[in-house]
């Protein structure tokens, strides 16, 4: 897949969540068990495309009404959808605004070409760092605005170092069915896999994953090894 074809995806991904209300972990299955054409670094990049933006919306959405201004309160769905994930493109990935009107091209399997708006907008944010100075707490943070005083009250000033915590990429942990297999057993078939793991620095029974995988395509979860 092409990096448009990858981010025409990851747009498509967002709308059927939001219009089915799928959690994004069955949507981004779904969509791969209906594309098998799709390879390993395109999955890759399409769910870290989609896990990413869900972790740093708030930010982005930030940036597209400050770059918008007064033609922001009327983006909603697909519009705003596309404008967040220019802005992720323009920040998150630091390309020019010129690289990614090509992966706006309107050709095969990827998006439209930006309008005149989209233009200005990826102009806007050319060089700028995710975080600035004049966003509210509750930005930064990315939690819902109207959670902002509860939080206050609970955290006080170590609010942002908690919610932080909250929004940092999980490990990938098995916990080993010993009716089935042992720790031992179960990290030499994942190595076999290709799959890099290690034991857990606390429980005696489970297992770190390393690196990303689609949990039904490796043979110790289809076995019921770990769960």
């Amino acid at each position: 897949m092409t990096p448009g074809a990858r981010l025409q995806a990851a747009i498509d991904l967002f709308l059927k969540a939001e219009t089915d209300r799928y959690p994004f972990d069955i949507a981004l299955d779904g969509f791969f068990r209906s594309r098998r054409y799709a390879g390993s670094k395109d999955r890759r990049s399409i769910s870290e495309r989609v896990w990413g933006i869900l972790r740093r919306r708030a930010h982005l959405d930030w940036w597209v009404d400050k770059a918008m201004g007064a033609n922001a309160p009327s983006m909603v769905g697909l519009e705003r959808m596309r404008a967040r994930i220019i802005a992720d493109v323009m920040i998150t990935d630091r390309v020019s605004p010129e690289e990614a009107a090509t992966f706006f091209s309107g050709s095969r399997h990827c998006p439209p070409e930006m309008s005149d708006i989209e233009v200005s907008m990826a102009k806007a944010l050319a060089g700028q760092s995710l975080d600035h100075p004049e966003m509210p707490g509750w930005v930064k943070g990315e939690y819902p605005e109207w959670l902002h005083d509860e939080l206050v009250a609970s955290w006080g000033d170590d609010l942002l170092e908690h919610v932080g915590a909250l929004n940092q990429t999980a490990s990938l942990d098995f916990r080993v069915n010993t009716l089935k297999s042992d720790r031992k057993s179960v990290l030499k078939a994942l190595a076999g896999e290709g799959v890099q793991a290690e034991e857990t620095p606390i429980s005696p029974y489970g297992v770190r994953v390393l690196n990303r995988l689609r949990l039904g395509g490796i043979s110790v979860f289809k076995d019921g090894k770990v769960d």
